[in-house]
């Protein structure tokens, strides 16, 4: 009988965790993302799935959190100077829509490498990728300020 899509998927976390590689936590793809917006969320999920052999998830995450990041840019650079600290009321909602994207995504891929013993990064790490992407992020708009 065939295995379903799901059973080699687990499979094949099960022989991840045991090869001991170390994934991001949810929280601190929540600090990246928080700091980094969509881009730095997707970065460590991709790093995940691409750790874990999904390449095919890898992807898919890369184009999903991409285009949150370019939609949460969007917004921003049309968003007149005396309203930006209005930006956190678009900030907050865009980090609970990556927090229930990264929990629908890789809760249950993040439970089984807890359960597997599997190791995990520290969140330190995250907080690198969060501020890098935000540097470059703030670095291509203060390029694109200095074109017009």
């Amino acid at each position: 009988m065939p295995q379903s899509k799901n059973s080699s998927e687990y499979e094949t976390i099960e022989s991840a965790s045991e090869e001991s590689h170390e994934l991001s936590k949810l929280s601190g793809i929540g600090i990246a993302a928080f700091i980094g917006g969509g881009f730095a969320a997707g970065f460590l999920i991709y790093e995940n799935y691409k750790l874990l052999g999904l390449a095919g998830k890898a992807r898919q995450t890369i184009w999903i959190f991409g285009c949150i990041g370019l939609l949460f840019l969007y917004v921003a650079w049309n968003t007149p100077p005396d309203l930006i600290s209005a930006m956190l009321s678009i900030g907050i909602p865009q980090l609970v829509i990556i927090l229930i994207s990264v929990k629908m995504m890789q809760g249950s891929v993040l439970s089984l490498h807890m359960e597997n013993d599997g190791k995990f990064r520290s969140n330190r790490h995250a907080l690198a990728i969060g501020i890098a992407v935000n540097l470059l992020i703030k670095a291509g708009f203060y390029g694109i300020s200095l074109l017009r």
